[in-house]
């Protein structure tokens, strides 16, 4: 099956230089393309490619009443059913954002500003493209190799725990998506502050950096979140879906299944509000509050710069985190837990602002739901049936009718079995994104993922290690605490 290409919206295809490989396609496209700061702009653009083929769906009115009976009845202090640490959540936030950032959309055409390959394109500017802001806001930001921490303090004492920022508090890294929470902020301080200390022992600390990186991913992030069967079957015996029997170092692209639908369970796995030890008080800082500690939620610190007539933004030093607010460390409190995985949103993220959103009005409220499943629609995922078709039967089954409408409220009932003119129900051919979190609900208890969104996941991550010319299977064993060890 040929895997299509899918362009960027507005740009001619003829205008595109394109490189065919195996019936897959890379773009070639002019910097000036994409209106980033800080010269972050990517010098090549890859596509996204296809595990099936594109589907339309046309049942907007029953997709979007589906999107509205996702609620989170759950306070936010109650343990969650999934029991694993937060730092999880925004791990795979981390990790989806390393291979895949969609430009905008339209008929299902978009293309992927990062590299598929799971490399830190993320973390670290390219040799000699140093952002300007960063050599000249010194103190506020101090480089070391090829990134660089943001002082919290203001002054001139340093205390390296925030991203780099401008004055103007905007995020100075290659991604500024990184900025879009604070907990995912602290994550990307903590592993630029590994990379620091790897800096004093290391003739190579950025690769050994990304090995240790590829090394949690493996044996602990995928391990913890995939199911058992997949997990073991994708390690020792090979991809059967992503790339299937191919070795990613010669040519992979991020399949469009998984950065649109599979990979966004990571939503539901969000919570109300979380234990935040350096914000006193109050100690449960709700997600609205932590999520105003970004440049887009402008409630950055305001400080006398380090002049006459100079004023700096930077976050706070009681916003930044605790390692032991999100992992957990024998003997310590237990840290913030996730959600489990399942058909469930946060409030907050029901009605989210705008401002925090990609080409969303900022006045506007956006319900995260609505958005994925019409992202799912605008770039033609295909169903979840479609999909469980071209997988080898090796591990688990596909859901019932009856599992995937059951069970779940009369509102989800309603909307997965509305009848639509000259198309199927959502039942009979079901949005993938809403079957993953089902899956993962009915067969592993909001564990982990289930056999069709776990193979997506594990396969993607696996191909997009192995694109960087490291062999997932030779990897030596690492956890999220080792990346915290001596760094914060």
């Amino acid at each position: 099956m040929a895997h299509a290409f899918l362009g960027i919206a507005g740009i001619a295809p003829e205008s595109l230089t394109l490189i065919a490989k195996e019936g897959e396609f890379e773009a070639a496209l002019p910097c000036q393309l994409f209106d980033a700061p800080f010269a972050t702009v990517p010098t090549s653009y890859s596509a996204f490619g296809r595990l099936a083929d594109a589907e339309e769906d046309p049942r907007t009115t029953a997709l979007l009443a589906l999107a509205h009976a996702f609620v989170n009845p759950v306070p936010s202090t109650t343990p969650s059913t999934a029991c694993l640490p937060a730092i999880y959540t925004y791990f795979g936030q981390f990790i989806a954002h390393e291979v895949g950032r969609l430009s905008g959309s339209t008929d299902g055409k978009v293309i992927n500003l990062n590299t598929a390959s799971f490399d830190l394109d993320t973390m670290f500017f390219p040799a000699g493209k140093f952002p300007s802001e960063i050599l000249t806001a010194a103190p506020l930001c101090v480089p070391f190799g090829l990134a660089a921490l943001g002082n919290t303090s203001p002054g001139t004492t340093a205390d390296l725990s925030d991203l780099p920022r401008a004055v103007t508090g905007e995020p100075v890294v290659p991604d500024r998506r990184n900025d879009s929470n604070p907990q995912l902020a602290q994550l990307h301080v903590a592993i630029l502050k590994k990379y620091r200390a790897l800096l004093e022992t290391s003739s190579d600390a950025q690769m050994e950096l990304t090995r240790l990186l590829h090394s949690i991913t493996i044996h602990d992030y995928l391990r913890q979140v995939i199911d058992d069967c997949v997990y073991n079957d994708v390690l020792h015996s090979g991809r059967r879906l992503v790339h299937a029997h191919k070795d990613a170092k010669n040519y992979f692209l991020t399949p469009i299944e998984f950065a649109a639908g599979a990979h966004r369970f990571g939503h539901t796995m969000v919570r109300d509000a979380y234990r935040w030890r350096r914000a006193a008080p109050p100690p449960d800082a709700a997600l609205e509050q932590l999520m105003r500690q970004t440049y887009a939620g402008e409630g950055l610190t305001f400080d006398a710069g380090l002049g006459p007539g100079e004023s700096i933004r930077r976050i706070a030093s009681r916003w930044t985190m605790e390692k032991t607010d999100m992992v957990r460390y024998p003997g310590a409190e237990e840290p913030n837990l996730a959600n489990g995985i399942g058909p469930a949103l946060a409030s907050p993220l029901q009605t989210l602002s705008g401002k925090y959103v990609q080409n969303a009005d900022p006045l506007s409220e956006v319900n995260l739901a609505e958005k994925t499943l019409m992202r799912g629609q605008e770039v033609m995922l295909p169903c979840a049936q479609s999909l469980w078709a071209l997988i080898e039967p090796v591990c688990g089954r596909f859901l019932t009718p009856e599992e995937i409408s059951g069970s779940v409220g009369s509102t989800f009932f309603d909307a997965l079995t509305m009848k639509n003119v000259d198309a199927p129900t959502l039942v009979e051919r079901t949005p993938l994104w809403f079957y993953v979190l089902r899956e993962a609900e009915v067969l592993q208890g909001g564990h982990k993922l289930g056999p069709l969104g776990g193979r997506i996941v594990m396969e993607t991550i696996h191909a997009s290690i192995e694109a960087t010319g490291c062999s997932p299977s030779g990897l030596q064993p690492a956890t999220l605490a080792d990346l915290f060890t001596e760094t914060t």
